[in-house]
């Protein structure tokens, strides 16, 4: 996990839509949880809107699941 948060702390900007497309063409309800839950620690960092997160959290559901439990 610490490698994986220091090369997201590298990347200059991240391409919301396309990463939209790629989370929608897995379209699971963990990886939603995940990709929102690490990225809005780089929101302003990666340059991501909002919207991007708004339509993380319609994606996901109430249920408690530890960030690892997928793994």
């Amino acid at each position: 996990m610490e490698e994986l948060l220091l090369c997201i702390g590298m990347i200059p900007y991240l391409d919301s839509r396309k990463l939209a497309d790629y989370l929608s063409a897995y379209d699971t309800i963990f990886l939603y949880k995940k990709a929102g839950y690490i990225l809005e620690h780089y929101r302003d960092a990666l340059k991501l809107p909002d919207a991007f997160f708004d339509a993380c959290r319609n994606k996901i559901t109430k249920s408690k699941r530890s960030l690892d439990g997928g793994l």
